[in-house]
């Protein structure tokens, strides 16, 4: 179980402290904020059977937080130092349902927890039941990394809601290079590394120039574009990447389909390259032509790989 963070009450007078009358202003948060003026004498428990009779929900229903801390039964107000216009958290203890979307999108774990759980016991928790280890990927919520101490309320996680799921990458991965003439190099390299600091790795072990080649993978030889990291393909620990010839083809055909032509280009040729190709087979001025992906207006300085422009692929123009 992980322990929360309790704030320790501080010491009392024996004597009654003229402070304990003082009125402070409280603001509480569920799902709305609400605004309570009570006396620094008041117990904790006194707040929650206040905030019962405003709200119901039921004492024991209740976990009171200041900031990251937990306010426990059987302290004053005073005790916990608790200064006026303070934001005081209500964690609802009545459990829902949330959903961990794994990785592979493969498979989604399903948990019951409380308002007040923080994202460290939800990581046990999938580890109890996944068998994933938590410093193997991070969580997200809404687009945004979750931290350990978040909780459930704070994120203002409702029934159904759903945490991602990403793999952290490795600091190392091994993998080899197969070479045209069937030569395999080993190389140790980082899963964020992109294809083309891989290829200049292979480089500087071999004599094969860099701008001469591209990796790919699988069986179908997936060419791998330079500025794709290696976790983008989902390679892993001890995968084959085969060189290919940089040089490959791709057709250029106009929007009506009356003509089409096939380019050979390299994934670094910029699109103005490109169309200085198409002008060399059909004597359209390159200031005539508008080249279009996925309808897209390609801009003259961007290069292939930028727009991933692969083997086969057809341009419009």
């Amino acid at each position: 179980m992980v322990k929360k963070e309790h704030l320790t009450p501080l010491p009392r007078n024996r004597k009654t402290n003229s402070s304990d009358d003082e009125e402070i202003n409280i603001y509480f948060t569920i799902n709305k904020t609400i605004a309570m003026k009570v006396k620094k004498s008041e117990t904790i428990e006194n707040l929650k059977l206040m905030l019962h009779d405003k709200e119901g929900i039921l004492e024991k229903n209740q976990d009171l937080y200041l900031g990251y801390n937990h306010l426990p039964n059987g302290g004053r107000i005073n005790d916990y130092n608790i200064p006026n216009n303070s934001i005081v958290r209500v964690n609802e203890l009545s459990p829902i349902k949330i959903y961990v979307k794994l990785p592979s999108n493969q498979k989604t774990l399903e948990f019951k927890v409380n308002k007040s759980d923080t994202i460290e016991k939800i990581k046990i928790n999938i580890k109890y039941i996944g068998g994933i280890q938590s410093n193997n990927y991070s969580l997200y919520y809404a687009g945004k990394l979750v931290e350990d101490r978040m909780t459930v309320a704070s994120l203002e996680m409702q029934n159904g809601a759903t945490l991602q799921m990403v793999t952290n990458p490795n600091d190392k991965l091994s993998i080899s290079v197969e070479t045209p003439n069937g030569e395999t190099i080993d190389v140790e390299i980082k899963c964020w590394h992109t294809a083309v600091q891989v290829k200049r790795i292979v480089e500087s072990m071999t004599n094969w120039s860099s701008n001469d080649w591209d990796l790919s993978v699988g069986t179908m030889k997936m060419r791998l574009m330079n500025s794709k990291t290696l976790a983008f393909y989902d390679i892993k620990e001890n995968d084959i990447l085969k060189m290919l010839p940089a040089s490959y083809q791709i057709s250029v055909r106009t929007q009506d389909g009356k003509i089409m032509k096939n380019v050979e280009v390299k994934q670094s040729d910029i699109i103005c390259a490109v169309k200085e190709k198409y002008f060399q087979q059909t004597d359209v001025p390159v200031n005539r032509q508008r080249l279009m992906f996925g309808g897209q207006i390609l801009e003259d300085n961007k290069d292939l790989a930028h727009y991933s422009i692969e083997e086969g692929f057809t341009i419009l123009v």
